[in-house]
């Protein structure tokens, strides 16, 4: 099994017009939605500022507006295409599924960050490479093979020389980072976790957490800092030694309004802390129990 990291060139500015209004159309969208939408793109107009003067209005051919809450909107029903391209060539047998029980499709998409998964021969490497081009010359949404990235998960090293000769894109072994997350086969080392204990701890002193009242710390603790590692515990098991971390920057910000303190200022347990409101805590999370839930969430989710 490989993974192909996908890098699509200027993913906003190119995509069709007439591709995406062909999309609306297919997607079941009427006559009104569709001349609104084109009368969105049409009418949109921009300029340059050149040493304090702007040039004359410059109509684009293409693309949406960076900034528009429509825009993105858009954008994910361009890239349903090529999910949809890639089910169809597994349909077709080109492309075999992640998990023949359960027909998993190769493809994962989160706005233009994508990944797909075949195997390591020269009838799925071409099928991939065929599909890609295809849908960039459709959509416009070109695939850059030279920031591309092949990943091998599973082949031998004629395998894997024979995929990069066919895609082009060069070979990063595991782990990589996708989706801001770490991939790979062992557990995720400190230099990976790192960073989002640092951010973290950055945030508590860049405030003025003293200049707060004990519920005003209290609602940050459980609005912020609380929230940081979400998306990481969503998906990987959190060290202990890092939970830790993160419950003593909260208790020195609770109790001081300060970085970390010692046992002696903290007027209760953190256990009863992290209790409910209802049987005498504070509400805050339990960081252990939290990350449980979360993976318990995916995993349900991903065996829908």
């Amino acid at each position: 099994m490989m993974l192909l990291k996908l890098d699509i060139s200027k993913a906003f500015d190119t995509i069709s017009w007439g591709f995406l209004l062909s999309t609306l159309e297919l997607r079941g969208f009427g006559p009104n939605w569709r001349r609104w939408f084109s009368a969105v793109l049409l009418t949109e107009e921009t300029s340059i500022l050149i040493n304090g003067v702007l040039s004359d209005p410059i109509k684009p051919a293409r693309g949406l507006r960076q900034g528009d809450p429509l825009s993105p909107l858009l954008f994910v029903l361009v890239m349903d295409a090529l999910q949809a391209m890639v089910n169809r060539a597994k349909q077709a047998g080109l492309l075999s599924p992640l998990n023949a029980r359960r027909q998993i499709p190769p493809i994962s998409v989160y706005a233009d960050d994508a990944v797909l998964f075949f195997r390591p021969t020269a009838g799925e490497a071409s099928t991939i490479k065929r599909l890609l081009t295809l849908f960039g010359e459709a959509t416009g949404l070109k695939t850059n093979f030279c920031k591309s990235t092949i990943t091998p998960i599973q082949c031998n090293d004629q395998q894997r020389a024979m995929v990069e000769a066919i895609i082009s894109c060069h070979v990063e072994d595991l782990p990589i980072t996708y989706l801001g997350l770490p991939l790979g086969t062992r557990k995720p080392t400190k230099a990976e976790v790192h960073p989002i204990l640092d951010k973290l701890a950055k945030k508590v002193a860049d405030w003025k957490p003293k200049m707060l009242s004990i519920d005003g710390r209290l609602c940050l603790i459980k609005s912020v800092l609380m929230a940081l590692p979400v998306h990481y515990m969503s998906v990987l098991q959190f060290p202990r030694w890092a939970i830790k971390y993160i419950e003593r920057k909260c208790r020195g910000l609770l109790w001081k309004g300060q970085e970390e303190v010692s046992g002696g200022h903290c007027l209760v347990s953190w256990r009863k802390v992290c209790s409910l409101v209802e049987k005498g805590g504070l509400g805050v999370k339990d960081m252990n129990f939290f990350g449980q839930a979360l993976r318990l969430k995916w995993h349900a989710k991903s065996l829908e």
